[in-house]
């Protein structure tokens, strides 16, 4: 996602990565409550999450993201930073990116699957311009337009043209001209200079927008856009920004995510209304 915070959607669905139940529910219980804050080039973390049952709120003091009382140890050049269900990533001054948390399918980049409580250098990676974290992956858009990822890739979340799982980043096939990214639960999206669209990944609801259902290991382009200036990816759909001002997206309607007035998914743009 462009460094875009993701919901947490708890509600019963198809489990299309083949993560089991033990490890669904220990994202769960680790991603409610946490907020990871940027401040002055320094990351903390922010824990939310009260006691069974109570309604109390817990105490929110930012702490460090690395152990330790004294404010800014471990990560102090941080330029951006983006989470996703239970780890997180920051982009550092330089291009370099450190990741931290939950480790089940290489989230963390470090090539191992062991969780880690203080960022860990995501290998290999020297000229990062943004970083993009997904449910269980990570993409980060390099110097020059390309895009490498890492992490669970069960459904083709890597973009790399096989549904193998990386611990350390692999390039997304295709790309050489991206501008900006954005990571959903299980799918992602790249802005390509001129303005369309390519997207990879879970296809469930239609959220790569190329007509189809059918998941992709190696980027589609987008129906219809070419002139797009953002992405937004959701965990089921992805919105975009056209020049001129209108929006459109496509993917997952059950709520009314699409904006056009229906509650029908649409695996191709459709515009929002009322803009």
């Amino acid at each position: 996602m462009t460094d875009n915070k993701q919901d947490i959607d708890t509600a019963p669905r198809a489990n299309p990565r083949g993560a089991t139940p033990e490890k669904r529910s220990r994202r769960i219980m680790l991603a409610i409550g946490v907020a990871v804050l940027l401040i002055a080039g320094g990351v903390y973390a922010m824990n939310g999450v009260g006691g069974s049952g109570s309604k109390t709120k817990a105490a929110t003091t930012p702490t460090a993201s690395r152990g330790g009382s004294e404010p800014g140890s471990g990560i102090s050049t941080a330029t951006s930073i983006s989470t996703g269900s239970s780890h997180s990533c920051a982009l550092l001054a330089g291009g370099r990116i450190k990741c931290w948390g939950i480790n089940d399918y290489g989230e963390l980049g470090d090539g191992s699957n062991t969780d880690s409580s203080t960022p860990v250098s995501v290998s290999g990676i020297s000229t990062a311009t943004s970083i993009s974290t997904g449910g269980a992956y990570s993409c980060a858009l390099l110097a020059g337009g390309s895009i490498k990822c890492w992490g669970n890739n069960d459904g083709g979340e890597l973009g790399d043209g096989s549904t193998t799982s990386s611990s350390t980043p692999v390039s997304v096939s295709g790309i050489s001209t991206a501008t900006s990214i954005s990571t959903g639960t299980g799918h992602s999206c790249a802005l390509l200079a001129g303005g369309s669209i390519k997207c990879w990944g879970i296809n469930s609801s239609g959220e790569l927008g190329d007509g189809s259902t059918t998941n992709s290991s190696t980027p589609v382009s987008v129906s219809g856009i070419y002139t797009a200036t953002s992405i937004s990816t959701g965990n089921f759909h992805s919105c975009a920004l056209l020049a001129g001002g209108s929006i459109k997206c496509w993917g997952l309607n059950d709520a009314g995510q699409l904006g056009n007035g229906t509650t029908t998914n649409s695996p191709i743009p459709v515009s929002v209304v009322g803009l």
